[in-house]
């Protein structure tokens, strides 16, 4: 129960870190 848990947690924040890069990138691109 608690590792399935665990990896939904992971998977969460994993796609809010990736968002949050892509975000980043979109933001390089749009200076250069």
């Amino acid at each position: 129960m608690l590792a399935l848990y665990d990896q939904r947690m992971n998977k969460q924040l994993l796609d809010v870190c990736r968002q949050l890069s892509y975000e980043q990138l979109d933001q390089k691109a749009n200076l250069s």
